[in-house]
């Protein structure tokens, strides 16, 4: 085979082991903030592909293939995908609102402030999260280390004068078997757990709502997935009212993005109270989206004004605050708790030595009489 047909089926291989492989968040963020701007400069989606595909970069063959896509008839809500660029099903749904709506620019602009304020609070819980695991390994490297190499003398003293040993030390060597043990077992079963749980959630509907339910009612977790939640539903219908698009329609489109699917059922709720001729604030009022009924008030506000673009937009930023301010609860909760931890193992650890040197000192005393 001449060596330039060598080097075709190189590239074609590399090509298509870029297309089928999933792009990082990174990568994700980066192609979608370059069409953001192409699209906000007036580029048809198309061509704004070809054209970020031209300027190079990680994600060029992406854009390059949901170029084709979409010059083939697909829609971008579709080509994007398909083209190996990671997006949740609630993304995909902010997308396909854009489409409906005529204001795909939009929806890429809101799509990529998204994408920015989770790789944000990913990365505040990571850090929030660091320092206490860290000191948690250390503390658990600790036992490991004297229940192996420093305790099991002075057991061996006390067996020898057929002694007891003191009930401290007795536990923590037990803890300290265990960890050896069935540690590394214990952490490969939780890790399984997880990752059987993550794909019977994606797989199950009914799995999938039971867990959902479960992340609404954990203290911690509750109010940071609910505030994200009805940021997102009203940042979205924010920018399809203002596009132009009828309220029943905006708020449907708005509720498609909810990941969450008890929040998505809520908010499922009030669509079919618009439906049946409710105002808006009636609609979220008697639904669970607005347990608090403060989302209802500010909305008769935006009614009396004729505002509801601007309303929503301010529930949005007031749920942004909300979201920042759970963010920051959790980290300063996490730190001291592990902390406290860490102090009680230390000073376990501490009076499971202290008590067997005394007791060697006494039986040494005691042989030497």
């Amino acid at each position: 085979m001449p060596a330039g047909a060598k080097m075709t089926a190189s590239t074609a291989l590399r090509l298509r082991f870029v297309r089928s492989a999933k792009s990082g968040a990174r990568d994700t963020l980066a192609a979608l903030d370059r069409i953001r701007q192409l699209t906000g400069a007036g580029m048809p989606p198309g061509e704004a592909l070809r054209f970020g595909a031209a300027a190079g970069g990680t994600p060029a063959a992406r854009l390059a293939q949901a170029a084709k896509l979409v010059e083939r008839g697909q829609p971008l809500s579709q080509a994007i995908p398909r083209a190996g660029i990671r997006l949740e099903e609630a993304d995909l749904a902010l997308l396909r609102a854009g489409e409906r709506s005529g204001e795909i620019s939009a929806a890429i602009a809101l799509l990529c402030q998204r994408l920015t304020q989770r790789a944000a609070a990913k990365s505040r819980i990571k850090k929030a999260l660091a320092y206490p695991l860290t000191l948690l390994a250390v503390t658990l490297a600790v036992v490991v280390a004297m229940t192996t190499l420093v305790l099991p003398s002075f057991v061996a003293l006390y067996a020898t004068s057929n002694a007891e040993v003191p009930t401290t030390t007795r536990a923590l060597m037990a803890f300290g078997a265990w960890l050896t043990s069935y540690g590394p077992f214990a952490a490969l079963l939780v890790a399984a757990l997880s990752f059987g749980a993550g794909v019977a959630r994606r797989s199950n509907p009914r799995v999938a709502s039971w867990v959902d339910r479960g992340v609404l009612a954990f203290p911690f977790s509750g109010g940071l997935v609910r505030a994200r939640e009805r940021g997102e539903f009203y940042s979205t219908a924010a920018c399809l009212l203002r596009a132009g698009v009828d309220l029943e329609t905006a708020i449907e489109s708005s509720a498609a993005t909810l990941s969450n699917r008890s929040m998505r059922r809520a908010a499922g709720s009030a669509v079919r109270s618009l439906r049946r001729g409710a105002r808006l604030s009636e609609a979220i009022g008697r639904s669970a989206l607005d347990s608090e009924h403060r989302d209802a008030a500010l909305l008769r506000l935006g009614e009396a004004i004729g505002d509801y673009p601007g309303t929503c937009e301010r529930i949005a930023r007031l749920e942004s605050e909300v979201y920042d301010a759970a963010l920051e609860r959790i980290s300063r909760v996490v730190e001291p708790a592990v902390l406290l931890i860490m102090a009680g193992a230390v000073s376990a650890a501490a009076l499971a030595v202290y008590q067997p040197v005394l007791g060697s000192a006494s039986l040494l005393l005691g042989g030497s009489q």
